[in-house]
């Protein structure tokens, strides 16, 4: 417990002086943070970078200032806002909960970790999160930062990763015990990111470094310990410009579900496992239509290459000779795709356009 002691009062003095300015750290009293705030930020942040999620943020609380005004919005318009962020189920889940939350605990956010368990999307991760942030409960929420941090303090050497997650989630719920719970966790979560970061670490300035085990032994480039690196797979496609005589393009909203779900695409095949890209092109009253450039596109299982090709000027879809899925299509001009939601990767086709 005294290390424990030597951990948390220098993290809460370095905390007080040199927290992060983030949007979502907001009091709604001199005790709690808006738990409103924290739960859009919490969603945000998950396999997103802070300073991405800040911009989001920033855009969404000014459209939802709170929980009731979300649950009134439409999934296409949560969609809308949250386009490029990615991980869309993020997005519906997060809209499904303030419907929840409104309907069901009358706007109030429930203070019991089991309940806000059983919201859509809010897993272990996120719930405690939520009641150290937002309730000033004790909790055992940890993030990448959090890892990094604890397990160089510490020197978690083993090369059982399970082991070593569930030593570091004991570890912050006896951090968190006893006053500022909320503050511990987000002061961990900075040291991680201003000082004990992954490669640039600066354990000069670092205020636990006289507790640092690692520092002591000179191993901190070896720690936190990594699993094994996944290979991403590697798929294709192509996407078609289709063009009208006023100049609007073809679009296709993606079902709800899925990868990208109910964002708005160009219309092309579907994406298939084959390294080598052939020559793709639709046929209309005969033409071979060219290919305008090739995209490559990174998700966090596969890397995407995809074949532009256009621009196909048609009226009817029976002049395709290639199958073409063009179910949920519609045409709009190119001013008036700021209205639409379209993922990161249909960004990088509107240049062709």
């Amino acid at each position: 417990m005294n290390k424990l002691n030597s951990i948390k009062y220098p993290l809460l003095f370095w905390y007080d002086l040199n927290k992060r300015d983030l949007p979502w750290r907001s009091h709604i009293d001199e005790q709690y943070l808006d738990p409103y705030k924290v739960l859009v930020s919490e969603v945000m942040l998950q396999q997103t970078t802070v300073s991405v999620a800040t911009k989001y943020f920033k855009n969404f609380i000014e459209r939802w200032p709170n929980i009731e005004l979300l649950a009134t919005a439409s999934e296409d318009e949560i969609i809308t806002a949250w386009a490029g962020l990615g991980y869309y189920a993020r997005a519906r889940n997060l809209l499904k909960c303030a419907k929840i939350i409104v309907s069901d605990f009358q706007g109030i956010f429930p203070q019991d970790i089991n309940l806000l368990k059983k919201l859509p999307g809010i897993g272990d991760y996120t719930s405690a999160a939520i009641m150290s942030i937002a309730f000033n409960q004790q909790s055992n929420a940890v993030d990448v930062n959090i890892e990094r941090v604890i397990s160089r303090l510490f020197a978690l050497k083993s090369n059982n990763l399970l082991h070593n997650k569930k030593k570091i989630r004991d570890i912050v719920s006896q951090l968190t015990l006893g006053n500022r719970p909320g503050d511990v966790l987000q002061g961990l979560m900075d040291i991680g990111s201003l000082i004990c970061s992954a490669k640039q670490y600066k354990c000069d300035i670092c205020p636990l470094k006289t507790e640092c085990i690692a520092l002591g032994e000179d191993i901190v480039s070896q720690i936190p310990r990594k699993g094994r690196k996944i290979t991403r797979g590697k798929k294709i496609g192509t996407l078609y410009l289709i063009t009208r005589e006023d100049g609007a393009y073809l679009l296709r909203k993606r079902p709800s579900k899925g990868l990208l779900g109910g964002t708005i695409e160009f219309p092309g095949t579907d994406w298939d496992d084959d390294e080598v890209i052939k020559n793709s092109y639709v046929q209309l009253d005969n033409i071979h239509c060219k290919e305008l450039g090739i995209i490559k596109h990174a998700f966090s299982h596969f890397n995407l290459t995809v074949s532009v090709v256009g621009k196909i000027k048609f009226e009817n879809k029976k002049d395709f000779m290639v199958p073409l899925n063009l179910d949920n299509c519609f045409w709009a001009l190119p001013e008036e795709f700021c209205k639409y939601g379209f993922s990161s990767l249909m960004k990088k086709v509107i240049q062709f356009t």
